[in-house]
């Protein structure tokens, strides 16, 4: 059995190859392009460049038996609601034609790496869960609601294992140096480099933070579960900080100010989302 990784060369890609590559795990990596500094350090990883949008370039590493590891998004997600033919065009609709692609091979399982910090919307709620109604308020939180629900559709129609995990803001690990994804790599990005921080939120802003270490784990026990799933997971610390308590912890460690560079929103943003991740627990007991 091979586990297949479609974004291998993103955030969380980077930080489960490592954790693979320890385990001795025959993975297969695939991407639009690899930072060879970093992979060098994993000579082991059969990578493969690929254009996501052309399932014929991807179509013959999937086979019976593989667990898939869903990662991908083309483009920056704030940014998607500037453009939200291109966020159709470039993520939903080849997430569909993969869904079906493992469904007609037969495929263990599906693990797809969706959002709880937007498919949820605004909430009331102090802790959200699983239950809670879906209602995105911008692009991206949108096409990740409408990926899920067309792997569940996919997954009735021919019975296709599949394990959706709504991830809440991870940190720490392998950052991309070139791309610093979430809150902390950001900001500790602009005080090593005295760059301006663009805060295009209120500072009162309250998200859910989690070690990438966390959510590496739950990929790690979804490849190995042996019992069918087919089921919605918040993966989540099930706390709260607020940006402002954020950019105090980076200052404190740095021992220095961020400069803050106030900039208009371009993108409807949720205010507060703390994610309740006992369902996932319930499920992986050793799960933090």
């Amino acid at each position: 059995m091979s586990v297949i990784i479609f974004g291998a060369n993103g955030y969380l890609g980077r930080n489960l190859i490592h954790k693979l590559s320890i385990q001795e795990r025959d993975v297969i990596a695939l991407s639009r392009s690899f930072d060879e500094d970093f992979f060098l350090n994993y000579p082991e990883i059969t990578r493969h460049s690929i254009d996501f949008r052309d399932q014929h370039t991807y179509a013959d590493f999937v086979q019976e038996g593989d667990v898939i590891i869903h990662l991908i998004y083309m483009g920056i997600p704030f940014q998607a609601n500037l453009d939200k033919k291109s966020d159709i065009l470039n993520n939903l609709i080849p997430s569909v034609e993969l869904a079906e692609l493992c469904a007609a091979k037969s495929i263990k399982r599906l693990v797809y790496a969706s959002s709880g910090g937007t498919v949820y919307g605004d909430s009331e709620e102090k802790l959200i869960n699983e239950d809670h109604p879906c209602d995105p308020v911008n692009s991206y939180g949108i096409t990740k609601l409408a990926t899920e629900k067309y792997i569940r559709a996919i997954s009735r129609e021919n019975k296709m294992d599949y394990a959706i995990l709504r991830i809440s803001n991870p940190y720490g690990g392998f950052p991309n140096p070139q791309s610093p994804v979430g809150l902390f790599a950001k900001i500790e990005q602009c005080l090593v480099n005295d760059m301006p921080f663009e805060l295009r939120v209120p500072m009162e802003t309250t998200r859910d933070y989690i070690p990438i270490e966390d959510v590496v784990q739950v990929f790690i026990n979804m490849i190995d579960h042996k019992q069918p799933v087919f089921d919605t997971f918040n993966v989540s610390s099930g706390q709260g900080l607020s940006i402002h308590e954020v950019i105090e912890m980076m200052e404190e460690k740095h021992c220095k100010k961020v400069i803050i560079n106030e900039v208009s929103p371009n993108n409807p943003e949720v205010r507060c989302n703390i994610l309740d991740n006992s369902k996932l627990k319930s499920l992986f007991p050793k799960v933090n």
